[in-house]
């Protein structure tokens, strides 16, 4: 199916589980479940009762938060 060469790089895209958090949940509460996770590299689907309404990327996330006034604009904010 795979060549070996071609299966060794997906083993390198670092796949992982899907993740979920839901839309009424705070920034802050993402970052902690990502911390307590042990891994900064995650893709979370953003769901409001059973439906997807988004993806959050925790690398795009801590970029924004690490801006001048990352935190204090955005870390109380709903998912949603």
């Amino acid at each position: 199916m795979f060549s070996g060469q071609s299966h060794d790089r997906l083993k390198d895209l670092h796949l992982q589980p899907g993740h979920t958090i839901d839309a009424e949940e705070t920034v802050e509460s993402l970052v902690q479940l990502i911390k307590a996770q042990k891994s900064s590299h995650r893709t979370f689907v953003v769901m409001q009762s059973t439906k997807p309404i988004g993806i959050v990327r925790s690398h795009d996330m801590f970029r924004i938060l690490g801006t001048h006034y990352g935190v204090a604009l955005h870390y109380k904010k709903k998912m949603s």
